[in-house]
This record gives C-alpha cells, structure tokens and sequence, in this order.
C-alpha cells in the first residue's frame, strides 16, 4: 500500500469516528436542540477517541512523520467539516 493511499486511509477511517463521536455527543445534541442520534456511554466514547488517534501512534511508531502531519491535516479539515455541517444535516428541517 502506497503511503499516500494509507494516509487517506487513516483520514477516512478518524474522520468517520469523530462523526459518531459526533452525532453521538449530548452536549451538541442539547446545543442543537435534538436527542444525540446515538446513546453510548462515557467510557465507550473515550474508547472510541483513543481509536480515533490510533493512526498517529502507528505513524509515529514508524517514523512516518510526513503521514503523520498529513493525517493531522485532513483530520483537521475533517473535524470542521463535522462541527459545521452536522447541525443542518441533523436538524428536522434539514
């Protein structure tokens, strides 16, 4: 697997688990005036964050620091993307 395609890999795969951790949050369902699309308990969400960063762990453990800034980059995009489209993709009017 080329590095470029193991990056966007890694982005993809952060990326959709800050958007469960995400639809999953209530303090950005209450925020948002909604009942959070999913129920997981506390520990699972810090479970679920710990996973999210696993990909810089590996890129670190290998030296890859060039993918690391990479996928540091697209989460960053990412995130955004997450924190400003979720409340009209979630809201009833759509």
């Amino acid at each position: 697997m080329s590095p470029t395609s193991l990056t966007l890999v890694a982005i993809i795969y952060s990326g959709l688990l800050v958007l469960l951790l995400s639809l999953a949050d209530p303090k950005r369902a209450r925020v948002n005036r909604r009942q959070p699309a999913l129920a997981l308990p506390r520990p699972v969400r810090r479970v679920m964050w710990v996973l999210v960063l696993l990909p810089a762990a590996l890129f670190i453990i290998s030296s890859q620091f060039a993918l690391l800034v990479l996928w540091l980059g697209g989460g960053v995009v990412l995130g955004w993307l997450t924190a400003v489209l979720l409340p009209y993709l979630s809201s009833p009017a759509g």
